[in-house]
């Protein structure tokens, strides 16, 4: 399996919801509307698992 690279880490804390964090990988073949277009590129860096947890 191919690994996918990360271009995009987006966090975000709501009071109602507490804390979020969007994971946005490289090489979407989705057309979402307000796409960061980053993600249909394949830019970005390859995290493990560990990484992110850091993060």
């Amino acid at each position: 399996m191919e690994k996918r690279k990360i271009p995009l880490l987006t966090f975000a804390e709501h009071p109602d919801q507490g804390e979020k964090c969007w994971i946005s990988l490289s090489g979407c073949n989705f057309d979402c509307k307000g796409c960061t277009a980053l993600a249909k590129q394949g830019i970005g860096k390859v995290l493990l698992s560990e990484d992110l947890k850091e993060i």
